[in-house]
């Protein structure tokens, strides 16, 4: 299944983060774990870092992963019943 890019800022809130390392396992550029929660390393800087920080938010299992666009925030969708995780 094919998302589009989304450029935008990313931003993880730790307090929803539950460790899995699904972020830091799909865009270790720019995602890791410390001892409480994942955090943001840096922004994606091309078209192939941004498509692993959207595969990290579309799989985040907790929607700790969010992203600013247009002035709003964007958590992840409920997942339908149809859906798959989508993989760069």
């Amino acid at each position: 299944m094919n998302r589009p890019i989304v450029s935008g800022i990313y931003s993880i809130e730790a307090a929803h983060c539950i460790r899995c390392g699904s972020c830091s396992t799909l865009a270790p550029e720019n995602f890791q774990l410390d001892d409480v929660a994942a955090h943001l390393v840096r922004q994606p800087r091309d078209e192939a870092e941004s498509r692993r920080c959207e595969a990290a938010r579309l799989n985040c299992p907790a929607g700790a992963i969010l992203l600013e666009r247009d002035g709003l925030e964007r958590r992840r969708r409920a997942v339908d019943e149809d859906d798959e995780p989508w993989h760069p």
